[in-house]
């Protein structure tokens, strides 16, 4: 039928080859575990949560066309952050639940185009990154509040903490050419 399909598999430990846990319609994208493993989210037109095994797949955000909307998961084991657009170059990052979707906490309110988004490690504190593409990166508080961009943050993308939340890597791009930075935020 012509119709494209995506495949999501885990590798587990003792394990000969990676077993196909969600064969998906469409194209599927930045799959991403749950912090306590339980859950997988994928973008696939949407974003999408499932078990990880596989089962019981739905879809708890709509996008329209081709958008791919950041996301990652949020200070709940059963919370997603993920950017929704108000306008063409604008929104806010969202936190939502996905046992029950429909109920949904603005985390920022800066109505900007956010690109990348990261929890802490402890979940204080929330990295991101505004612009289309690469942009410029900044860390704030879980309540909003102590936005700081971070030094070196300029053209950044893809924030990633260290485990003890000292240190923020992130992707920064110019040209044809990306390097990894990692910033020394101090305590948290």
């Amino acid at each position: 039928s012509g119709a494209r399909r995506s495949h999501i598999y885990v590798q587990r430990p003792g394990y000969d080859a990676p077993r196909r846990v969600h064969r998906h319609r469409g194209l599927t994208f930045h799959p991403k575990w749950s912090p306590d493993a339980s859950m997988i989210a994928f973008d696939g037109r949407g974003i999408f949560v499932m078990d990880a095994d596989g089962s019981h797949v739905e879809q708890v955000v709509e996008v329209e066309g081709w958008r791919r909307p950041c996301f990652t998961w949020a200070p709940g084991d059963r919370q997603l952050t993920y950017y929704k657009p108000k306008a063409l170059y604008a929104g806010d990052l969202w936190t939502l639940d996905v046992d029950n979707p429909g109920v949904q906490e603005v985390v920022t309110r800066g109505h900007e185009v956010y690109s990348s988004a990261a929890w802490s490690p402890d979940r204080t504190r929330l990295a991101y990154t505004t612009g289309n593409g690469a942009g410029s990166l900044y860390v704030m508080d879980a309540d909003g509040r102590n936005v700081t961009p971070v030094r070196g943050g300029a053209s950044a993308k893809d924030p990633a903490w260290s485990p003890d939340g000292k240190r923020l890597a992130f992707r920064s791009s110019q040209g044809m050419k990306s390097n990894i930075f990692v910033a020394e935020l101090g305590a948290g």
